[in-house]
């Protein structure tokens, strides 16, 4: 059936109506949380104690946390960018996957990740890493292969990390991947989305903690080798500063109901948001200040890749900003040179396209990484062929599927 257009059609016109006000409503609150910004810019150690606070009383809390620069804090693209980026090298890394369907005839998982080499005298390199997950592979285990592709996104740079530090050989295949690259001072690693790792559960014993522990063995590698490491979220929804500035603005140190009230979002500047206060605050090519992130995944990521993120406005339109949340471990938060590195790199990546300020180099690992109908094609026929090869029926899809198939 289609849309029920004409309630669909109401709702919008309804909606529209009072945008106007919305809007005018979540710009005095924006301002409301900038002026609180700015009143507790040189308090961030009595701000960090509240925040300890709410982390205390909520298990679920979740915000920005003071670290060492000024809250307030718009910081200017380094002066030597040029030259910090011409000692640069970048390696980014973007998946996409094939999720088993218990209703096709063929039940399969698989895992392609996209990686780019480049550099300012290095044009684009390209391979892509593949992973096949059989029936019997997830017969036997517990697979969620999203998990799993953040999961090979990170392994991927970690190892193609230990190949320019001379610490592994190169893969065979890669040869040309690797061929006459030139040594750099400073690598650097990006994937798109957080640095965090998603997908927890509470069981300790489960297939997440498991992955968990191997994706921060390979951030480790990372930090050991000296790299760079970076989660690039564009256009970020969470309220990580919002909800620490909610904070600020209590009379006195949180107390349990204050806590709730925040998580619940109901608190004083509830209509803004990160992505508006930022893109307010932030001249072209700018950055906030760092701040640590307060999470249940402290207990994870600890000491040096404790998780740390600021904001960076990559547009070059001072009337269209363009927000990004660039998640850190705590080994970069803490060099200044390598957070001056990152940002000059994030800025000469974002406009390198003309009108859209986002890294070219995740681009393109993008476009390598997908898969597209005629890949998945040819896997389920090599699939199909091979076990007609062996004497052994592919299977059918489910009644629901074929039924679905008739449209």
């Amino acid at each position: 059936m289609p849309l029920d257009y004409r309630k669909v059609y109401q709702e919008i016109v309804a909606f529209a109506r009072k945008a106007g006000a919305i809007y005018q409503e979540q710009d005095k609150q924006r301002e409301r949380a900038l002026a609180l910004l700015q009143d507790w810019a040189q308090q961030g150690e009595a701000l960090r104690e509240r925040v300890e606070q709410a982390g205390r009383l909520s298990a679920h809390w979740r915000s920005a946390s003071p670290f060492r620069e000024p809250l307030a804090s718009a910081i200017d693209p380094p002066q030597d960018a040029d030259a910090l980026v011409a000692q640069a090298l970048l390696l980014a890394a973007d998946g996409s996957q094939i999720e088993p369907n218990p209703h096709a005839a063929l039940y399969y998982g698989l895992v392609n990740v996209g990686v780019v080499v480049m550099g300012s005298d290095v044009v684009p390199r390209t391979r892509a890493a593949s992973r096949f997950w059989s029936p019997e592979d997830l017969s036997r285990q517990a697979l969620h292969i999203a998990l799993h592709r953040d999961l090979r996104e990170r392994a991927v740079l970690a190892e193609a990390a230990q190949v320019l530090k001379g610490q592994r050989p190169v893969p065979q295949g890669w040869e040309d991947f690797y061929a006459d690259l030139p040594p750099k001072p400073h690598l650097i690693t990006l994937t798109d989305g957080p640095l965090e790792l998603w997908g927890a559960d509470e069981d300790p014993a489960s297939a997440f903690h498991e992955v968990l522990h191997t994706y921060i063995g390979h951030l480790r590698t990372l930090t050991t080798l000296g790299a760079v490491s970076a989660g690039y979220v564009d256009k970020p929804r969470a309220n990580l500063v919002v909800h620490m500035l909610a904070l600020a603005d209590l009379q006195a140190a949180p107390q349990r109901d204050d806590v709730r009230r925040i998580l619940r979002r109901d608190f004083a500047f509830r209509e803004t948001s990160d992505l508006s206060l930022f893109g307010e605050w932030l001249k072209p090519g700018q950055r906030s200040a760092v701040f640590a992130l307060a999470s249940p995944a402290r207990r994870d990521y600890r000491d040096r890749l404790a998780l740390h993120f600021f904001y960076l406005n990559t547009s070059a339109d001072p009337h269209s900003p363009t927000i990004a949340r660039v998640e850190i471990p705590q080994d970069v938060a803490a060099r200044p040179e390598a957070l001056d590195v990152l940002h000059a790199v994030l800025l000469w990546q974002s406009r390198r396209v003309p009108e859209v300020a986002y890294p070219y180099v995740l681009h393109r690992a993008h476009e390598v990484a997908v898969v597209r109908r005629e890949d998945r094609q040819a896997v389920e026929a090599w699939l199909q062929e091979q076990l007609l090869a062996h004497g052994l029926h592919p299977g059918r899809k489910s009644a629901k599927q074929r039924l679905k198939d008739f449209r």
